[in-house]
């Protein structure tokens, strides 16, 4: 390990670990009475023009977004719920609150779903045991799982008989195994699982089936913001594919929409791979962030941005990994670029998008090994997930009255 990679966190704090979730659990069950939230949200006016002949400048839009802490969790919260609370119907209280989770990523974001062990539980097998007993007869629900060339089969859709290879000018992946074997990822460990559950078509009735705070989804592994990994006879990039799948599989269903809350809430990140295309340019991964984010928008309720993680290189000096093109230069530039992207933008609806910053704080924590760049260790998972647990509970058990009750505990900052 570099001598300059400071480590003042242990990955052993279990006592840290479980004392934030039930504080967190206890704030946000009392939500309505005890915890005054404050809410992050970026908003700039309309520059004025200094001199008539000058070129107008871009028009700055409100975006929510807060700065993650294991330690204090009340900025992510405080912005989540202001989001779905702008997005509800604040007249009639008939709006009803998404209960179905979706989260888009590459290694890291498997390692926050599945190997932490929290996400994977409460979105994938929990739903499968509790409708698998009371509601055997009203739902049913089924666990899937890919493997790194299953794409098409796991995703339902007829494969292009002719694969075409990335364009590295258009930003795509994939790099690797996946260049090199059509149909395949690059990510050997990044497979895909997801719960999907259904009314069935003839119901009896059971008094003990309750599914009005069950709530369930999964992780699907997009590894870049742009691919052609999974290629169809009706798309040529996974993200599209995807979005359709999603379409077909998640809100087709309008009585499924209707005893679920609606359309998905989507956790999305990219990032890690992009960096390592050939020739990429961070205007390029600005461009394929955006169209992959209006891409999901028509599939998901809202969205929140996960920021990436700082690596444990330092900048491109490094002698850490001196291949290695992510570092905390790179890295939080990107995040940057992204953010104010998403501030001036007219393509997006960003009303429906948190920008989540997890890099500050990750800048402290240690890695899953010394010789790992990118990967946090299991305890910053685990941290982590327990908000989007927490979070996908409280929203199920609340219910969107409550969170319109909750306005008058809300404060916004202006930044």
């Amino acid at each position: 390990m570099s001598p300059n990679k400071l480590q003042p966190v242990s990955c052993r704090v279990p006592a840290l670990l479980v004392s934030t979730v039930i504080a967190l659990v206890f704030a946000l069950r009392n939500f309505s009475s005890a915890y005054n939230i404050t809410v992050v949200v970026d908003a700039q006016r309309n520059l004025q023009h200094k001199e008539e002949e000058s070129e107008p400048s871009k028009l700055q839009q409100p975006v929510a977004s807060c700065v993650w802490d294991p330690k204090s969790q009340g900025s992510c919260t405080g912005a989540f719920f202001k989001l779905l609370h702008q997005n509800g119907d604040p007249i009639d209280g008939s709006a009803a609150v998404p209960r179905r989770w979706l989260f888009f990523g590459d290694s890291t974001m498997r390692r926050l779903f599945a190997k932490s062990r929290v996400l994977v539980d409460h979105f994938v097998n929990k739903p499968a045991k509790y409708i698998s007993n009371p509601c055997w007869a009203q739902f049913q629900c089924k666990m899937h799982e890919h493997r790194r060339c299953e794409l098409a089969q796991f995703f339902q859709q007829q494969p292009a008989s002719h694969w075409i290879p990335p364009n590295a000018s258009l930003g795509e992946g994939p790099i690797e195994f996946g260049a090199e074997n059509p149909f395949c990822q690059d990510c050997s460990g990044c497979n895909s699982i997801y719960t999907i559950c259904k009314p069935k078509r003839t119901k009896i009735a059971n008094p003990a089936c309750d599914t009005s705070k069950l709530t369930y989804g999964g992780y699907f592994s997009i590894e870049f913001a742009r691919d052609v990994e999974l290629q169809t006879t009706e798309f040529q990039t996974t993200q599209e594919n995807v979005a359709q799948f999603i379409h077909n599989h998640f809100n087709q269903h309008q009585k499924l929409q209707t005893d679920f809350g609606g359309k998905p809430i989507c956790v999305v990140s990219a990032g890690f791979h992009d960096m390592a295309i050939e020739n990429m340019t961070t205007s390029t991964y600005v461009t394929t962030v955006s169209w992959y984010l209006q891409l999901l928008q028509q599939q998901c309720d809202s969205i929140v941005w996960l920021q990436n993680t700082a690596p444990q290189r330092r900048n491109s000096t490094d002698p850490f990994v001196s291949f290695a093109k992510q570092h905390w230069v790179s890295v939080e530039a990107w995040n940057r670029a992204v953010h104010q992207h998403l501030k001036e933008t007219s393509e997006l609806d960003t009303s429906r998008i948190l920008v989540m910053d997890v890099f500050e704080s990750s800048k402290a924590w240690p890695f899953a090994s010394e010789e790992d760049n990118i990967h946090k260790c299991n305890v910053w998972y685990r941290m982590l997930a327990s908000l989007f647990k927490v979070m996908a509970q409280v929203t199920a058990a609340q219910g969107s009255n409550t969170l319109r009750a909750t306005q008058t505990t809300m404060t916004s900052t202006t930044t």
